[in-house]
């Protein structure tokens, strides 16, 4: 094919060899896109950071407080969605999002087609004005469809090109550990997650297809199918290429500064002072690396999608020689620029490492007192939600228990997590439908244990009267019968049981919190929940206990700022563990009490390097 001066453009290979060789060819660029990389990096995240993100917040709160809201969250927000407020917040996040798809995504693409085509580097600058300039074409009816893509797809399979602002998007771990532990729902997921991946492969090409041909949002995605199809084998190839060196890159990184840390350090190092610059130092230039690497993750990776569609499609010009030419020139041009840009971010390391080695201690060796609350009365220790249980949680040191009513048909208050019985003792009744006689006729299997003995089903008074003095409870109110009246007798049997001080009602709707804070005001209540946006310390309740994702070490030291009380739930892999076990949160929720406490008890017995490894790596 000729473009319109005829200047001569790569024939589309044929044969895989062809297409390989052909992609290969055009390799060169990587140096100087890297440099340019940093530079766009830095000036787009700046943009995002200091007015888009704060304007969007701004008008968002707004949106939020014109509804009488300080807040939403997973209690309320479908009712905030039905608003016409809720309708405008959906449009405006949805003009965001669009936004930081074109300086995250297309910007990337709208590069690599230039490059292809001979062009040298834009500027940084112009590179960002360039992006600002695509984003009308994204204001499309076919971009729901898009969004989906990248918000819903991407986040689900774990792979394609994803905005950096939208990384935090993916299945919560609570509802992750449903899905684990039911063979049904695990076998659903699997497969679901299988034929998603393939569609999300297949639709890697949306976005060059977008740019180079002009086509819609929607008419993209089936222009990237139709090419998919055609060529699938050559891009998977292309694409494991590309991940494996990715994963090569970041281990040999990690393994070279952990051999530094764990061996050379000890050999140079003489003074407690100077091992622990060294060691911050390791750590420092580690995580800023491996950083590096995942912030240009998604631009590398629309980089080589880019050049893959480029020379295989057959109506995409590119010009080798061109191409070559200039871009190696600007390697050439870009080394020495990055080598200054090292030594830079080298030398702001080691003032890092020095300020941090001198005030190690205050930053590293916290005495925050952090408390375990074993889930489901004893987590792992016994049957859920049993006096066992508790009793267990109790003799292990656990401070908190969280436990879950429901009402009976009669009017009784008996601990039961599911909508029925069903799961813990083969029972596919409801609590509600059946009488307070009927349950203790139950006996509660251990899911942790199939071999150890049932249970029989606790009361809130059992549980009430096994903790007095011993255990802490939250007492979370479950159901269908989580109502005001449960709040107020849940209430009356704390006081009658004189555990005030030693008792929280808690509970996932916003509504019933407000109401027993207003009716029980010297009572401690707890609001649950695992998404929230606004003003989230103004939410009414002593305890914000906050589902993982949301808690963030950055929310977490917001809320200990405004005086609220912080729990993280439910901590249960070893991940998060050491990650929460390290953190500003106040409370853990755990199926593993006896783990999370033998943490918390290492903690004070961890070595420097450990200390640091757990705090930068994992909050830098």
């Amino acid at each position: 094919m000729r473009d319109s001066d005829s200047t001569r453009v790569l024939a589309p290979p044929r044969s895989f060899r062809e297409q390989f060789r052909a992609i290969h060819k055009i390799r060169v660029g990587r140096m100087s896109n890297l440099w340019l990389y940093v530079r766009y990096q830095l000036l787009s995240k700046l943009l995002v950071s200091i007015v888009v993100f704060p304007a969007y917040n701004w008008a968002l709160r707004k949106l939020i407080g014109a509804t009488g809201r300080s807040t939403i969250n997973s209690s309320d927000v479908m009712g905030f969605l039905w608003s016409i407020q809720g309708a405008v917040a959906v449009l405006l996040s949805a003009a965001f999002v669009l936004l930081v798809m074109c300086l995250d995504i297309a910007a990337f693409v709208q590069l690599e087609l230039r490059r292809l085509q001979g062009e040298p580097l834009p500027t940084a600058r112009r590179m960002l004005l360039d992006a600002l300039r695509l984003y009308p074409r994204f204001l499309h009816p076919g971009s729901l469809v898009l969004l989906a893509y990248v918000v819903i797809l991407i986040p689900l399979v774990g792979f394609g090109p994803e905005p950096s602002v939208l990384e935090w998007l993916k299945i919560p771990n609570f509802v992750m550990d449903v899905i684990i532990h039911n063979p049904a729902y695990l076998t659903a997921y699997v497969v679901a997650i299988a034929l998603l991946g393939v569609l999300s492969f297949f639709l890697l090409a949306t976005f060059p297809a977008m740019l180079v041909h002009g086509h819609s949002p929607w008419g993209a995605m089936r222009e990237s199918l139709r090419y998919m199809r055609r060529y699938w084998l050559i891009n998977l190839v292309w694409l494991v290429i590309y991940l494996v060196t990715v994963l090569l890159i970041v281990g040999v990184t990690l393994a070279v500064l952990g051999g530094i840390s764990l061996w050379g350090i000890p050999l140079v190092a003489e003074s407690l002072l100077t091992i622990r610059f060294t060691t911050l130092l390791a750590a420092l230039i580690a995580a800023g690396a491996v950083g590096l690497i995942l912030l240009f993750l998604t631009p590398s990776m629309l980089r080589e999608l880019t050049r893959v569609y480029a020379v295989l499609h057959d109506d995409s010009p590119v010009r080798p020689e061109p191409c070559i030419s200039t871009a190696s020139t600007e390697d050439r041009q870009a080394r020495p620029r990055l080598f200054a840009a090292v030594v830079v971010a080298v030398a702001g390391s080691v003032i890092a490492a020095g300020i941090g080695a001198w005030n190690f201690d205050d930053l590293f060796r916290s005495e925050a007192k952090i408390e375990v609350v074993a889930h489901r009365g004893g987590g792992d220790l016994d049957a859920e939600n049993t006096v066992k249980g508790l009793e267990a949680a109790a003799a292990i040191g656990a401070q908190w228990s969280e436990i879950d009513v429901q009402r009976t048909a009669d009017g009784a208050y008996v601990i039961n997590h599911d909508s029925t019985f069903a799961r813990v003792a083969g029972e596919s009744r409801a609590a509600e439908d059946m009488t307070l006689a009927e349950i203790k006729s139950l006996q509660v299997e251990n899911g942790f244990a199939p071999s150890s003995p049932s249970r029989p089903v606790a009361t809130l008074e059992d549980m009430l009267t096994a903790a007095k003095g011993k255990i802490r409870l939250f007492v979370e109110l479950k159901g269908a019968t989580a109502d005001r009246r449960m709040v107020d007798d849940v209430a009356a049997l704390i006081r009658q049981h004189s555990m005030e001080k030693e008792a929280a009602i808690i509970s996932l709707d916003q509504g019933l919190i407000e109401y027993a804070e207003q009716k029980n005001p010297d009572l401690l209540t707890g609001f649950l929940y695992f998404f929230a946006v606004g003003d989230t310390e103004n939410l009414p309740a002593d305890y914000l206990m906050m589902e993982e994702q949301v808690a963030t070490e950055t929310e977490l030291l917001r809320l200990n700022d405004a005086g609220k009380k912080t729990v993280v739930w439910t901590v249960n892999t070893e991940a998060s563990i050491a990650k929460y076990t390290v953190s500003s949160v106040g409370g853990i929720i755990t199926d593993h009490p006896q783990q999370v406490i033998q943490a918390l008890t290492e903690r004070s017995l961890r070595s420097d390097l450990e200390l640091i490894v757990e705090q930068v790596l994992n909050f830098g």
